[in-house]
């Protein structure tokens, strides 16, 4: 696209590319990317990338990468050069690449990478900020099923009922990441890292008493390791404060 100044000079050209890939059951995506130029034939550039992709990395479909986003060059790159409505109102530039995998026993694990970044200033307490929030890398494993499975001759044989420590099942959750939140604003660069572990363990029991009363009974873990530290325009970290953590921090 090419926008023709007042002067007859060009001071604005935008160049648009889309590349899509595919491979049949495995592979596919896409990544389109405009590169802006504020006067044709000069240096200096200014780009906006967009970004799909979702993968098996196992011929079983177990194993997958996924991920979407964008990345720009500068925060008001849409702002200030995008030529359509749809470009310049999109203030966000957020992007998430996920790793998963499936065993075969019931079990997943995750690791993703996420970022959310503000383009435009918003008014915060009557200051203009601009956020950024990172969790990079946030990892989570679960499990779940019967805490003593059955072997496989008995869950054949009809014949058999199961035994008491045989209907006791339990869950299993252990989650851990390094959040990250970088706020901008007049006074300067305010940036905040938690880091932290979350674990969780529950045990059920689902059958009756005497073949009479159906009972549930259940017993609960849950524990939880922080670190907290913040640091005011890059310059020195003032404080490391524990047991101040959350995985999924309500401050947004």
């Amino acid at each position: 696209d090419l926008v023709e100044g007042s002067a007859g000079d060009f001071d604005k050209t935008t160049a648009k590319s889309n590349f899509r890939y595919k491979k049949r059951y495995e592979l596919d995506g896409n990544v389109d990317g405009a590169l802006y130029l504020d006067q044709l034939g000069e240096k200096g550039s200014e780009w906006d990338i967009h970004f799909n992709h979702d993968q098996k990395l196992t011929p079983d479909g177990r194993t997958t990468l996924t991920g979407s986003g964008s990345f720009v060059s500068k925060s008001d790159v849409r702002q200030e050069k995008g030529l359509d409505k749809s470009t310049v109102l999109d203030q966000q530039a957020n992007a998430r690449m996920a790793l998963r995998h499936q065993f075969k026993n019931n079990s997943t694990f995750s690791a993703e990478l996420q970022q959310e970044r503000d383009l435009k200033e918003v008014k915060s307490n009557g200051i203009n900020t601009r956020k950024t929030t990172r969790n990079i890398p946030d990892l989570q494993f679960t499990s779940s099923g019967p805490l003593i499975p059955r072997s496989d001759y008995a869950e054949f044989d009809t014949s058999t009922t199961a035994s008491w420590y045989e209907k006791l099942n339990y869950r299993y959750q252990l989650r851990g990441n390094q959040h990250q939140r970088i706020i901008e604003d007049s006074t300067g660069i305010n940036d905040t890292l938690w880091i932290g572990t979350n674990d969780n363990l529950s045990l059920d029991y689902t059958g009756s008493l005497f073949d009479v009363v159906n009972v549930t009974p259940s017993l609960s873990y849950n524990g939880m390791w922080s670190a907290h530290s913040y640091n005011k325009d890059y310059n020195s970290i003032d404080t490391i404060q524990p047991n101040r953590y959350q995985l999924d921090p309500a401050e947004k």
